[in-house]
């Protein structure tokens, strides 16, 4: 886990926030073992578009891939 990372945990602590949102894989594996509920860029994606927020997915996915 680097600094960033580190940082939005302390924070997600000091804020008592319900998720945080992170997506590298070392970094939430360890949040998790802490007990964090964690979201990547996906799940906040697939989220938007259940309270139909967002109408697709696949262009978003499309525009993620390709950067």
């Amino acid at each position: 886990m680097d600094y960033g990372e580190s940082e939005s945990l302390i924070l997600h602590k000091e804020l008592n926030a319900y998720f945080l949102l992170i997506d590298d894989k070392k970094a939430r594996t360890i949040a998790e073992n802490f007990g964090v509920n964690c979201i990547g860029t996906l799940g906040i994606l697939s989220f938007a578009k259940s309270q139909k927020i967002i109408k697709e997915l696949r262009p978003l996915f499309k525009i993620l891939l390709d950067n």
